[in-house]
């Protein structure tokens, strides 16, 4: 069977977004390995088919894409959740990728990537780099701002990754060096509203960067797709 639009999904009572995504980029995953890059992925589920991809496809089609590309790389690999070498303390917990933050205003919000992978290549004198993300898909629902943080917007998910970043959050839970985070929105238009948002961030500006859906979707190698950034550097 195949789909030109890409994903045929059956909508169902999902987990948590990370852990949704992560269970169909394993089972792409597996078709991927017979050499096939596969147009449709079927949930089992009673409810109504829809064309629309659901975040946790697209987070699926990203790491997919990004897959293929390191493939095609040769020297590049992916990192995938369940591979990255976390903190023990971290990997037993029973949702390490759910995490809270201090911000100034002595509130306090939780953070919960859709997901979190690494990179790993040599460089010319064949030691090991890496580079570790976390991933945001927004699919245009969420407010960018809102008159305060006690309800959710793309503000205090950038907010609570500068706090991740500035309280060094990332190296005593995770164990990374540094970090980026990947936003995938809808519109161009958006792209532009969220990079504007980061200007409201003290530090931590080059921390982000994004992209829109119809972008990413084109991109024909995603290790070279151009991310868009506020500023370069940290």
């Amino acid at each position: 069977i195949k789909q030109e639009a890409g994903w045929l999904c059956k909508a169902t009572s999902r987990p948590p977004r990370s852990a949704q995504a992560h269970g169909h980029y394993k089972a792409l995953r597996a078709v991927l390995s017979t050499g096939f890059a596969p147009a449709v992925i079927f949930y089992q589920a009673h409810a109504t088919v829809t064309l629309a991809a659901p975040d946790g496809c697209q987070v699926a089609e990203f790491l997919v894409k990004l897959e293929l590309a390191c493939r095609q790389h040769g020297a590049v690999k992916l990192i995938t959740t369940d591979q990255l070498p976390l903190p023990d303390e971290t990997r037993t917990n029973r949702e390490p990728f759910r995490w809270n933050v201090s911000l100034k205003s002595m509130e306090k919000i939780g953070v919960i990537p859709d997901q979190v992978f690494g990179l790993e290549w040599k460089d010319q004198t064949n030691q090991p780099h890496r580079a570790y993300y976390f991933l945001e898909s927004d699919l245009g629902t969420m407010p960018v701002t809102r008159q305060g943080l006690r309800q959710s917007s793309l503000l205090r998910k950038l907010l609570a990754y500068e706090s991740t970043w500035a309280q060094n959050l990332h190296r005593s839970r995770f164990g990374f060096h540094r970090f980026r985070v990947l936003f995938i929105t809808t519109t161009p238009e958006r792209v532009g509203h969220l990079m504007e948002s980061t200007r409201l961030l003290e530090r931590g500006h080059g921390l982000f960067l994004f992209t829109d859906f119809e972008s990413f979707q084109r991109a024909p190698y995603l290790l070279t797709h151009p991310w868009q950034a506020t500023w370069p550097g940290m």
